[in-house]
This record gives structure tokens, C-alpha cells and sequence, in this order.
């Protein structure tokens, strides 16, 4: 199927803007270019609070932003922003972070991971799990009462959720009562994904391997499942997942896979692609008609998490 028509006109928009490719210029430079793209950005609905707070679990400090939805949250959304593990903030994810608190009735806690090549990994994968175990402690008292957690990433962020995910089954907790990865990143090898019959406009094979480089450069790390969580030992026993994936993108294999595996091995799945969509396409614009196919079907999903 072609490029979804608002999101070929996107692309238009981005190329007219001059935004550069991943590995075209210094991962600072980029999140600089970034930056003044976020402020160009909608802001998301109002909420009843807004703070920042530090998650200490130990090691590195974590810097949190937390959402609460001007009606009592249902869940926690611990929340971690897409980049290729090397550009993105807390900052630049607030109307995206906003929106879905506002429109799952949910808190969102939006994890500032540390970034590539500056703390190349594990580095985000330590604040990821920092962050979850902090949230899990201290949810309650930060919102008021006891909630439901669920983990959601877009991209880089997707695998940090299914990461993150997997450390707390094999460490016992925190708990977690559902899982939402959209395009996630779930293969060690940067140069595996099919480009014959995948048009993936956004994301190229040379820029995922610029940000495979930046992220882990010593490639004998990339079969660790911390980084690759589709080579984990076992799949069995985590939470149920919604697997958000697009038919332009060239990470859309791995998202497929990794359902594929997780549902094989006995882990509750859903799993949808989205004709015409591209990577990330959802964080974009969320104003795409497409994106609010997938803000729909995320509802879905996290009522029935939390409705039965």
C-alpha cells in the first residue's frame, strides 16, 4: 500500500524544513535541530499537575515528569520517548506525554533517560529499570493512591520497555500489568532487516546502523537481550503487550517478531500493523488519522487491562 496521504505530505513538510538524517551530522547537533521542532509542536490538554521529580534507586539519578489527568488515574504509564537512544527528552515527549494521559484517563510518568554516544549502553537501560522500580515504590504516595503500572515506548523507547519488562519478571517485580510497544527495536543486527520489500521513507538501514554505532559500539554487546530482547532465554511469563507496528518502516519485522515470540510463548498479544503508516508515525502527529487509529486501539487495550 502507499504512504498514508497525510503522512506523505509530512514527510514533504520535514524535507522542505531541512531536517537532517540520523548520522548526516553530531547526535548534539541533531538534538539541537530537534529541540526547535519540539517547540514548534501542539501543546497537549491541560492537567490537574504537572512536577518533576528524581527516581534514586541506587545508582544514577533519573529525572521523571509526572502527569496527572484532571479526573482520578486508573493506571501509572511509565513512558519512555523514542530517538534511537541518542536524541529525545522529557521535554520534547510533554504534548505527547499530555495526550496520553488525557485521553487514557491515566498518570504518565516520562522517564529523561541518559543518551547515546555520550552514555552509550547500558547506560539507558539502567535508567530505564532505575525508573521503574522508583515509580513502582513510590506511585502511590506521588498520586494518592494505589495504581495499576503500565510501561509504554515509541521506538528506542519501545525497547526499553520490553527491556525493562523482562528485568522485572526475572527479578521478581515491581509488577507490572500490561505492556504497549510501538515500532520496538528488538534484533541485534543493524543490516538483518529486509530493505527489498519494506519502502521505509523515515528511517533508513544506514541510519539505524548510525544509531545501532551510537548506542552500542562494541557490536560483540548486541546479542545481549538487554539490548536485543527478542534473544532473551524465555519470553513466558510477562504481562500482556500491544504490539503497534507500520507497514513503511523497516523496525516493522522486528515489532512482528517479537509478538510472534511472545505469543508462543503464552504471553497475551495483540499485534496490529498500520497500512500506510511510517516509524514513530503515532509521536509525529498524533493528528494523523492514522494516529488516531492507534490512540483508539490503545484505548481499547488498556480498558480491557484494567476493566476485565
Amino acid at each position: 500500500m502507499a504512504l498514508d496521504p497525510e503522512i506523505a505530505g509530512f514527510l514533504e513538510q520535514m524535507q522542505a524544513a531541512g531536517f537532517p538524517a540520523f548520522g548526516s551530522i553530531a547526535a548534539p547537533d541533531l538534538r539541537r535541530f530537534l529541540k526547535g521542532l519540539a517547540e514548534m509542536a501542539p501543546a497537549g490538554p491541560a492537567m490537574a499537575t504537572v512536577r518533576d521529580v528524581m527516581a534514586e534507586a541506587g545508582g544514577q539519578p533519573v529525572p521523571i515528569r509526572l502527569y496527572v489527568p484532571r479526573t482520578a488515574p486508573r493506571a501509572l504509564i511509565l513512558f519512555f520517548h523514542g530517538g534511537g537512544w541518542t536524541i529525545g527528552s522529557v521535554a520534547e515527549s510533554d504534548g505527547f506525554a499530555r495526550l496520553l494521559a488525557g485521553s487514557l484517563g491515566c498518570a504518565v510518568a516520562s522517564v529523561d533517560y541518559r543518551l547515546a554516544p555520550e552514555h552509550p549502553f547500558p547506560a539507558a537501560v539502567d535508567d530505564a529499570f532505575a525508573a521503574l522500580r522508583w515509580i513502582a515504590d513510590h506511585g502511590a504516595e506521588l498520586l494518592g493512591q494505589p495504581c495499576p503500572l503500565l510501561l509504554f515506548g515509541d521506538s528506542a523507547g519501545a525497547n526499553l520497555a520490553a527491556v525493562a519488562t523482562l528485568l522485572a519478571r526475572d527479578a521478581g517485580g515491581p509488577a507490572i500489568a500490561g505492556q504497549v510497544l510501538l515500532n520496538p527495536s528488538t534484533t541485534p543486527d543493524a543490516d538483518s532487516r529486509p530493505a527489498g520489500d519494506i519502502d521505509s521513507p523515515f528511517i533508513t538501514r544506514d541510519e539505524i546502523a548510525w544509531l545501532f554505532d551510537q548506542y552500542v559500539p562494541d557490536r560483540t554487546m548486541r546479542r545481549d537481550p538487554r539490548f536485543a530482547p527478542l534473544g532473551a532465554a524465555s519470553h513466558a511469563a510477562l504481562p500482556p503487550a500491544l504490539i503497534l507496528t507500520a507497514e513503511h518502516d523497516l523496525l516493522r519485522t522486528d515489532g512482528e517478531a517479537y509478538a510472534e515470540t511472545l505469543a508462543s510463548a503464552g504471553v497475551r498479544v495483540v499485534a496490529k500493523r498500520y497500512p500506510g503508516a511510517i516509524h514513530s508515525w503515532l509521536t509525529l502527529n498524533p493528528a494523523f488519522a492514522l494516529s488516531q487509529q492507534a490512540l483508539a486501539d490503545i484505548g481499547r487495550f488498556v480498558d480491557e487491562l484494567l476493566d476485565g
